[in-house]
């Protein structure tokens, strides 16, 4: 697996799930602009981490990263709606295998919350993830 394709799982892996688990609060990928909406889910992958996990001809190298389940929901009602936003984060991508063979794995996520930000308030739920590739 390579970082074109394990963000390319991340991303699969949240189309398909996010409408089912969050009932179908609006979302947006990387790259793309935020629904007109007022609550709203973006998903953004980071890498963080790379090392060399093998020696010779063909050496594998462990990367590992960040999955950002971004929320947005509307000021003055409270962090429930943003809660339970998280909670359907978690649903879709916590204890995950993603791909065939050696997989991405992604471990428990961490809920912070950011707070009020001009008419939203803001949180986000992030998953560490790993996987190896094969140079």
């Amino acid at each position: 697996m390579n970082e074109e394709q394990a963000i390319e799982l991340v991303g699969q892996r949240f189309v398909e799930r996010w409408a089912i688990e969050s009932i179908n609060v609006a979302f947006s990928l990387e790259n793309e602009a935020a629904p007109d909406a007022e609550t709203f889910a973006a998903l953004s992958v980071q890498h963080t981490y790379s090392s060399q996990a093998s020696l010779g001809a063909r050496p594998r190298m462990e990367r590992r990263g960040w999955i950002y389940v971004k929320l947005w929901g509307p000021c003055n009602k409270g962090r429930q709606g943003t809660s339970r936003l998280a909670d359907a984060a978690r649903r879709v991508f916590e204890r995950q295998s993603l791909g065939a063979g050696e997989p991405l794995i992604v471990f428990a996520g961490l809920t912070r919350e950011i707070g009020v930000d001009g008419r939203w308030y803001r949180s986000s739920v992030q998953f560490p993830f790993t996987y190896y590739e094969q140079t």
